[in-house]
């Protein structure tokens, strides 16, 4: 258990990858709280899984897109689990549609809850973080499609995510990584 007395905190942790980055966060030994936007039952479940494994869980309904529920998120979060050392901003939306087709309000939409949220998240984890003079923030980005290529602007700005976010200063380590893994749709 590499994870034993660390609490991460996961957005859209109820479905999909984030379900399954929380379980696997308390099943490396950590304690879990994770956002949901709507998926009540589901989010009940994943909490009841992590708690099986002897791990605290905190289900916390709520906007990603929003700043003040994401401070609000974090303040939750560091006083019922004492700290937060791993945040993953995972939450995410997809309005597949032609251009055409789509409204402004879609536009904006997937651009506040897939790359706003990771700046809101990692904006209000910066302090706890910084005075446990550590933390580990992981910006996942998933590319829904065919191969690469997808989404390609929103990728090159949460790779330079790392230049706004902490990193070490005074003797505060707070990593800061981007991933994304991608899935592929084949015939």
């Amino acid at each position: 258990m590499i994870l034993k007395d660390k609490t991460a905190l996961v957005t859209g942790g109820s479905r999909g990858i984030g379900r399954a980055i929380a379980i696997a966060l308390a099943d490396e030994g950590a304690n879990v709280a994770f956002t949901f936007k709507s998926a009540i039952e589901a989010a009940e479940k994943v909490k009841g899984e992590i708690e099986s494994r002897g791990r605290k869980a905190l289900a916390i309904q709520s906007d990603a897109k929003d700043i003040n529920g994401a401070q609000q998120v974090v303040d939750r979060v560091v006083k019922e689990l004492q700290r937060i050392d791993i945040l993953v901003n995972n939450a995410g939306i997809t309005k597949d549609t032609l251009l055409m087709r789509m409204s402004e309000q879609d536009w904006d939409d997937v651009l506040d809850t897939n790359l706003k949220s990771a700046f809101n998240f990692s904006k209000a984890v910066c302090r706890p973080m910084m005075s446990q003079r550590e933390g580990k923030i992981i910006n996942l980005k998933v590319v829904k499609g065919i191969g690469f290529g997808c989404d390609e602007e929103s990728i090159k700005v949460m790779e330079k995510m790392p230049l706004w976010s902490p990193g070490k200063q005074r003797g505060q380590t707070v990593l800061v990584s981007f991933t994304m893994p991608i899935r592929f749709i084949l015939n």
